[in-house]
C-alpha cells in the first residue's frame, strides 16, 4: 500500500483503496480537466494527484505499468520502420549488387589500369546511400517533435498514414485514434 498525497506523482498502478481525490490524467488521456478518483477506482504510473490524500494497493511497477507499455510503444517506430524505409531498403538490396556489377564491367571493359578511376566514379554516383538516410530522418524528426508537442504517435506508418489525411474530427480530448 502507499499513501498518494497532493501534488506527488504516482509512481505505481493500482487501485485507490481508501480516500478521494483529484487526478491528473492528460499525460495518458489527453483529459484536460482533473478526474476525481475514491476507493474502487484505478491509479497510474505517472499521473499526478492534484488533490488528495489517497491511499492505493499497488498491482503494477516498473515494466508492468500502463506507462511503460505506452513509452514501449513509442520505442517501436524504432523497431518496424515505415513502409517508405522498407522500400527504399529493398530498392537498395537490389541496386547496390547491380552498381558494384556494372562498375568491375565498365573496369574491364576499358582494360586500362588508369580507369579505375571510372570503376570509384560509378561506385560513388550511382550508390543510393543517400536514399537509405532519406526516409529515417525525417521520420525522426516527426516524431520528435510530436512528442516536444505533446503528441504520441505510435511509429513511422501513422506519421506516413497522417499526411494523406483530408479532414480529421478529434474527439474532446484531442486524440486522434484508428
Amino acid at each position: 500500500y502507499l499513501e498518494i498525497r497532493s501534488g506527488e506523482l504516482i509512481p505505481a498502478d493500482g487501485k485507490v483503496v481508501s480516500g478521494s481525490g483529484l487526478v491528473n490524467a492528460a499525460p495518458l488521456t489527453g483529459e484536460s480537466l482533473p478526474e476525481k478518483v475514491e476507493a474502487g477506482d484505478s491509479l497510474f504510473a505517472g499521473l499526478v494527484l492534484a488533490r488528495g490524500p489517497v491511499i492505493m494497493e499497488v498491482e503494477a511497477v516498473r515494466e508492468a505499468t500502463r506507462l511503460h507499455g505506452l513509452i514501449d510503444s513509442v520505442h517501436t517506430f524504432k523497431e518496424k520502420p515505415p513502409r517508405l524505409q522498407s522500400s527504399i531498403e529493398l530498392f537498395t538490396m537490389i541496386w547496390v549488387p547491380i552498381v558494384l556489377v556494372g562498375a568491375v564491367m565498365a573496369w574491364v571493359m576499358f582494360k586500362d589500369i588508369t580507369d579505375w578511376k571510372i570503376v570509384l566514379l560509378l561506385w560513388v554516383v550511382a550508390c543510393p546511400c543517400a536514399l537509405l538516410l532519406a526516409a529515417p530522418i525525417p521520420h525522426a524528426a516527426a516524431l520528435s517533435q510530436a512528442i516536444h508537442r505533446g503528441g504520441i504517435a505510435r511509429g513511422g506508418d501513422v506519421l506516413e498514414s497522417l499526411a494523406k489525411v483530408n479532414l480529421a474530427l478529434l474527439d474532446k480530448t484531442g486524440t486522434l485514434t484508428t
